[in-house]
């Protein structure tokens, strides 16, 4: 992202996200909570992943490539599905508990989903700066 302002943690993190309508809040998600997510959708996808498909035994990134190129619906059908992983859940529950650093109280949040979108190599059809799919409220 272009032109990210940086704060301290010190700083009043509410009024930052106000004002500028953003706040990255850097080192949140625990490296372990990032490797189980990794671990599984490495574990999904290649499960996944059409048995009759020359690509079904290479990694997950040649996995992804490949089913973009052969069979881009079933590279969707895998995505929503791998969205629905528990250790998004571990994720969503992390960022959960910076609510209060951001609105300065505890509020009640409604998840609605929480998945990731692909970012294929040399794939421009879902390349964005910044990309939103939801609106949230404070």
């Amino acid at each position: 992202m272009k032109n990210v302002k940086k704060i301290s943690i010190d700083q009043d993190i509410g009024h930052f996200y106000n004002e500028q309508g953003y706040v990255v809040l850097k080192d949140l998600i625990p490296r372990e909570i990032l490797e189980r997510l990794g671990a599984d959708l490495n574990q999904f996808f290649t499960k996944e992943a059409p048995p009759d498909n020359p690509c079904s035994s290479d990694s997950i990134d040649a996995i992804i490539t490949k089913l973009d190129q052969m069979d881009s619906s079933k590279l969707h059908q895998i995505q929503v599905a791998a969205s629905r992983l528990a250790s998004f859940h571990l994720l969503a529950s992390k960022i959960y508990e910076c609510i209060p650093l951001i609105t300065g109280q505890a509020e009640v949040v409604f998840l609605n989903a929480v998945g990731f979108l692909l970012g294929i190599p040399d794939n421009q059809r879902l390349s964005y700066d910044w990309h939103q799919d939801g609106t949230y409220h404070m």
